[in-house]
Protein backbone atom coordinates (compact mmCIF):
# COMPACT_ATOMS: atom_id res chain seq x y z
CA UNK A 1 0.00 0.00 0.00
CA UNK A 2 2.86 1.92 0.78
CA UNK A 3 4.52 1.08 -2.34
CA UNK A 4 1.63 2.24 -4.33
CA UNK A 5 0.96 5.26 -2.44
CA UNK A 6 5.14 6.32 -3.16
CA UNK A 7 4.48 5.61 -6.52
CA UNK A 8 1.35 7.90 -7.24
CA UNK A 9 3.37 10.78 -5.47
CA UNK A 10 6.29 10.68 -7.49
CA UNK A 11 4.33 9.65 -10.54
CA UNK A 12 2.53 13.44 -9.65
CA UNK A 13 5.84 15.22 -9.10
CA UNK A 14 7.63 14.08 -12.30
CA UNK A 15 4.30 15.33 -14.25
CA UNK A 16 4.11 18.00 -16.07
CA UNK A 17 1.38 20.67 -15.90
CA UNK A 18 -0.03 19.15 -19.29
CA UNK A 19 0.04 15.69 -18.33
CA UNK A 20 -2.05 16.57 -15.57
CA UNK A 21 -4.47 18.61 -17.03
CA UNK A 22 -4.63 15.96 -19.73
CA UNK A 23 -5.37 13.46 -17.20
CA UNK A 24 -8.00 15.35 -15.54
CA UNK A 25 -9.56 15.57 -18.93
CA UNK A 26 -9.88 12.37 -19.38
CA UNK A 27 -11.41 11.72 -15.71
CA UNK A 28 -14.28 14.01 -16.65
CA UNK A 29 -14.81 12.60 -19.98
CA UNK A 30 -15.42 8.94 -17.96
CA UNK A 31 -17.87 10.62 -15.11
CA UNK A 32 -19.63 12.45 -18.45
CA UNK A 33 -19.54 8.45 -20.06
CA UNK A 34 -20.44 6.72 -17.00
CA UNK A 35 -23.32 9.84 -15.85
CA UNK A 36 -24.82 9.49 -19.31
CA UNK A 37 -24.85 5.67 -19.00
CA UNK A 38 -26.81 6.40 -15.80
CA UNK A 39 -29.02 8.68 -17.20
CA UNK A 40 -29.37 5.66 -20.02
CA UNK A 41 -30.13 3.18 -17.92
CA UNK A 42 -32.40 4.96 -15.58
CA UNK A 43 -34.82 6.15 -18.73
CA UNK A 44 -34.82 2.93 -19.69
CA UNK A 45 -35.84 1.03 -16.64
CA UNK A 46 -38.77 4.35 -16.64
CA UNK A 47 -39.38 3.17 -19.94
CA UNK A 48 -40.02 -0.46 -19.26
CA UNK A 49 -41.99 0.41 -16.42
CA UNK A 50 -44.31 3.16 -18.17
CA UNK A 51 -45.07 0.24 -21.02
CA UNK A 52 -46.11 -1.99 -18.38
CA UNK A 53 -48.73 0.26 -16.71
CA UNK A 54 -50.04 1.05 -20.44
CA UNK A 55 -50.00 -3.18 -21.00
CA UNK A 56 -52.05 -2.91 -17.64
CA UNK A 57 -53.81 -0.63 -18.58
CA UNK A 58 -54.92 -1.89 -21.76
CA UNK A 59 -55.74 -5.54 -19.99
CA UNK A 60 -57.96 -3.50 -17.62
CA UNK A 61 -59.43 -1.83 -20.49
CA UNK A 62 -60.34 -4.83 -22.28
CA UNK A 63 -61.64 -6.46 -19.39
CA UNK A 64 -64.24 -3.90 -19.14
CA UNK A 65 -65.36 -4.12 -22.42
CA UNK A 66 -65.57 -7.75 -22.04
CA UNK A 67 -67.35 -7.42 -18.86
CA UNK A 68 -69.72 -4.79 -20.83
CA UNK A 69 -70.41 -7.26 -23.42
CA UNK A 70 -71.29 -10.20 -21.23
CA UNK A 71 -73.90 -7.52 -19.46
CA UNK A 72 -75.13 -7.28 -22.88
CA UNK A 73 -75.44 -10.58 -23.96
CA UNK A 74 -76.83 -10.88 -20.25
CA UNK A 75 -79.64 -8.17 -21.35
CA UNK A 76 -80.25 -10.10 -24.45
CA UNK A 77 -80.44 -13.52 -23.51
CA UNK A 78 -84.29 -14.77 -23.60
CA UNK A 79 -83.36 -16.33 -19.45
CA UNK A 80 -82.99 -12.92 -18.51
CA UNK A 81 -87.11 -12.82 -18.91
CA UNK A 82 -87.22 -15.47 -15.99
CA UNK A 83 -85.84 -13.25 -13.35
CA UNK A 84 -88.08 -10.23 -14.76
CA UNK A 85 -90.54 -13.16 -13.40
CA UNK A 86 -89.36 -12.90 -10.27
CA UNK A 87 -90.56 -9.52 -9.68
CA UNK A 88 -94.30 -11.05 -9.37
CA UNK A 89 -93.87 -13.40 -7.42
CA UNK A 90 -95.73 -11.20 -4.50
CA UNK A 91 -98.50 -11.10 -6.63
CA UNK A 92 -98.14 -14.84 -7.24
CA UNK A 93 -98.00 -15.99 -3.66
CA UNK A 94 -100.94 -13.47 -2.85
CA UNK A 95 -103.30 -15.19 -5.00
CA UNK A 96 -102.12 -18.31 -3.87
CA UNK A 97 -103.43 -17.28 -0.27
CA UNK A 98 -106.36 -16.06 -1.26
CA UNK A 99 -107.26 -19.31 -3.24
CA UNK A 100 -106.09 -21.04 -0.04
CA UNK A 101 -108.09 -18.84 2.19
CA UNK A 102 -111.04 -19.44 0.14
CA UNK A 103 -111.15 -22.99 0.29
CA UNK A 104 -110.92 -22.86 3.72
CA UNK A 105 -113.92 -20.65 3.80
CA UNK A 106 -115.81 -23.77 2.03
CA UNK A 107 -114.72 -26.03 4.20
CA UNK A 108 -118.06 -27.83 6.73
CA UNK A 109 -118.01 -28.16 10.11
CA UNK A 110 -115.10 -30.54 11.68
CA UNK A 111 -117.17 -33.41 10.68
CA UNK A 112 -115.06 -35.82 8.63
CA UNK A 113 -117.57 -38.51 8.78
CA UNK A 114 -121.09 -37.15 7.99
CA UNK A 115 -124.29 -39.00 7.38
CA UNK A 116 -123.70 -38.65 3.30
CA UNK A 117 -120.87 -40.93 3.67
CA UNK A 118 -121.58 -44.37 1.98
CA UNK A 119 -119.94 -47.88 3.32
CA UNK A 120 -117.81 -48.99 0.82
CA UNK A 121 -116.77 -52.29 0.62
CA UNK A 122 -113.00 -53.69 -0.86
CA UNK A 123 -114.34 -53.75 -4.95
CA UNK A 124 -115.61 -49.76 -3.83
CA UNK A 125 -111.94 -49.07 -2.52
CA UNK A 126 -110.33 -50.37 -5.63
CA UNK A 127 -112.68 -48.24 -7.72
CA UNK A 128 -111.04 -45.67 -6.39
CA UNK A 129 -107.73 -45.72 -6.10
CA UNK A 130 -105.43 -44.51 -8.15
CA UNK A 131 -101.69 -44.87 -8.03
CA UNK A 132 -100.80 -43.76 -11.66
CA UNK A 133 -100.24 -39.88 -12.50
CA UNK A 134 -101.09 -39.60 -16.51
CA UNK A 135 -99.75 -36.41 -18.62
CA UNK A 136 -101.16 -36.76 -21.73
CA UNK A 137 -100.91 -34.74 -24.72
CA UNK A 138 -103.35 -36.64 -26.11
CA UNK A 139 -106.16 -35.80 -24.31
CA UNK A 140 -104.49 -32.36 -23.75
CA UNK A 141 -105.12 -33.75 -19.93
CA UNK A 142 -103.35 -34.18 -16.63
CA UNK A 143 -104.62 -37.10 -14.53
CA UNK A 144 -103.22 -37.10 -10.86
CA UNK A 145 -103.44 -40.15 -8.63
CA UNK A 146 -105.50 -40.72 -5.72
CA UNK A 147 -107.01 -42.24 -2.76
CA UNK A 148 -110.37 -43.08 -1.84
CA UNK A 149 -109.27 -41.31 1.73
CA UNK A 150 -108.26 -38.07 0.26
CA UNK A 151 -111.56 -37.83 -1.95
CA UNK A 152 -113.80 -39.01 1.13
CA UNK A 153 -111.93 -36.68 2.90
CA UNK A 154 -112.46 -33.04 0.22
CA UNK A 155 -116.37 -34.68 -0.13
CA UNK A 156 -117.16 -34.54 3.42
CA UNK A 157 -114.99 -31.23 4.09
CA UNK A 158 -115.81 -28.91 0.80
CA UNK A 159 -119.31 -27.58 0.12
CA UNK A 160 -118.68 -28.11 -3.26
CA UNK A 161 -119.41 -31.22 -4.29
CA UNK A 162 -122.11 -33.89 -3.64
CA UNK A 163 -120.33 -37.22 -5.24
CA UNK A 164 -116.82 -38.81 -5.52
CA UNK A 165 -117.15 -38.22 -9.22
CA UNK A 166 -117.64 -34.54 -9.09
CA UNK A 167 -114.49 -34.82 -6.53
CA UNK A 168 -112.46 -36.84 -9.36
CA UNK A 169 -113.27 -34.81 -12.40
CA UNK A 170 -112.99 -31.22 -10.51
CA UNK A 171 -110.09 -31.95 -8.57
CA UNK A 172 -107.70 -34.69 -10.18
CA UNK A 173 -107.94 -34.10 -14.51
CA UNK A 174 -106.36 -31.16 -15.19
CA UNK A 175 -106.01 -29.13 -18.09
CA UNK A 176 -102.50 -29.90 -19.60
CA UNK A 177 -102.22 -26.12 -20.09
CA UNK A 178 -102.32 -25.72 -16.56
CA UNK A 179 -98.48 -26.45 -16.19
CA UNK A 180 -98.15 -24.70 -20.00
CA UNK A 181 -95.32 -22.38 -17.83
CA UNK A 182 -93.26 -24.83 -15.88
CA UNK A 183 -91.06 -22.37 -13.80
CA UNK A 184 -94.14 -20.57 -12.22
CA UNK A 185 -95.91 -23.82 -12.22
CA UNK A 186 -93.11 -25.63 -9.83
CA UNK A 187 -93.10 -22.39 -7.87
CA UNK A 188 -96.88 -22.35 -7.65
CA UNK A 189 -96.78 -26.11 -6.96
CA UNK A 190 -94.31 -26.33 -4.33
CA UNK A 191 -95.78 -23.33 -2.78
CA UNK A 192 -99.51 -25.14 -2.43
CA UNK A 193 -97.60 -28.50 -1.33
CA UNK A 194 -95.95 -27.11 1.78
CA UNK A 195 -99.17 -24.28 2.49
CA UNK A 196 -101.45 -26.46 1.87
CA UNK A 197 -100.67 -30.40 2.67
CA UNK A 198 -97.83 -29.33 4.83
CA UNK A 199 -99.72 -26.79 7.12
CA UNK A 200 -96.38 -24.71 7.28
CA UNK A 201 -95.06 -21.14 7.28
CA UNK A 202 -94.81 -18.97 4.03
CA UNK A 203 -91.34 -18.70 4.70
CA UNK A 204 -90.93 -22.23 4.59
CA UNK A 205 -93.16 -22.72 1.15
CA UNK A 206 -90.96 -19.93 -0.31
CA UNK A 207 -87.93 -21.07 0.88
CA UNK A 208 -89.23 -24.55 -0.98
CA UNK A 209 -90.58 -22.76 -4.33
CA UNK A 210 -87.72 -21.03 -4.77
CA UNK A 211 -85.55 -24.01 -4.69
CA UNK A 212 -87.07 -25.37 -7.60
CA UNK A 213 -89.02 -23.69 -9.73
CA UNK A 214 -85.92 -23.42 -12.15
CA UNK A 215 -85.11 -27.22 -12.15
CA UNK A 216 -85.80 -27.99 -15.41
CA UNK A 217 -86.06 -31.66 -14.47
CA UNK A 218 -88.79 -31.60 -12.42
CA UNK A 219 -92.66 -31.70 -14.06
CA UNK A 220 -94.89 -29.39 -12.11
CA UNK A 221 -97.45 -31.93 -12.39
CA UNK A 222 -95.84 -34.22 -10.28
CA UNK A 223 -95.53 -31.70 -7.40
CA UNK A 224 -99.04 -31.51 -7.70
CA UNK A 225 -99.08 -35.19 -7.53
CA UNK A 226 -97.60 -35.63 -4.71
CA UNK A 227 -99.48 -36.40 -1.34
CA UNK A 228 -96.99 -34.42 1.07
CA UNK A 229 -93.38 -33.42 1.13
CA UNK A 230 -92.14 -37.05 1.93
CA UNK A 231 -93.18 -38.17 -1.27
CA UNK A 232 -91.72 -35.10 -3.39
CA UNK A 233 -88.37 -35.71 -1.52
CA UNK A 234 -88.19 -39.33 -2.97
CA UNK A 235 -88.82 -38.45 -6.17
CA UNK A 236 -86.22 -35.78 -6.12
CA UNK A 237 -83.38 -38.34 -4.59
CA UNK A 238 -84.45 -40.75 -7.59
CA UNK A 239 -84.19 -37.86 -10.10
CA UNK A 240 -80.87 -36.64 -8.42
CA UNK A 241 -79.51 -40.59 -8.65
CA UNK A 242 -81.13 -40.65 -12.27
CA UNK A 243 -83.27 -43.59 -11.27
CA UNK A 244 -87.12 -42.02 -11.23
CA UNK A 245 -88.32 -45.27 -12.08
CA UNK A 246 -87.50 -46.29 -8.58
CA UNK A 247 -89.87 -44.01 -7.23
CA UNK A 248 -92.76 -46.13 -6.14
CA UNK A 249 -95.41 -43.51 -4.21
CA UNK A 250 -97.60 -43.82 -7.97
CA UNK A 251 -96.18 -44.26 -11.35
CA UNK A 252 -95.27 -41.75 -13.77
CA UNK A 253 -96.82 -42.33 -17.14
CA UNK A 254 -96.49 -39.62 -20.37
CA UNK A 255 -98.81 -40.21 -23.65
CA UNK A 256 -97.22 -38.17 -26.05
CA UNK A 257 -97.91 -37.30 -29.84
CA UNK A 258 -96.63 -39.31 -32.42
CA UNK A 259 -94.12 -37.20 -34.08
CA UNK A 260 -94.44 -36.15 -38.01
Amino acid sequence: MKEELLTEVLTVENSTPEDLYNEEIDNSQNYSYEFEEYVNDNNNLELEESQDIIEKESIFDTLLEDNNNDDEDIIDDPTADLFKMMDSLSDIISDLENDIENENSNVKEQDLVNNNQEELNEEDNSIFENRTLLISEETQKVYLPYSLGEILEILNTSTQYKSIEEVIENEYILPLSTFKNPVISRFKEAYSLMRVKENSSVYAAIDLSLELMFNSSLNPAIIRACSNLDELNSYLDCLYNNQPENFNAFKVVYKLLPKQ
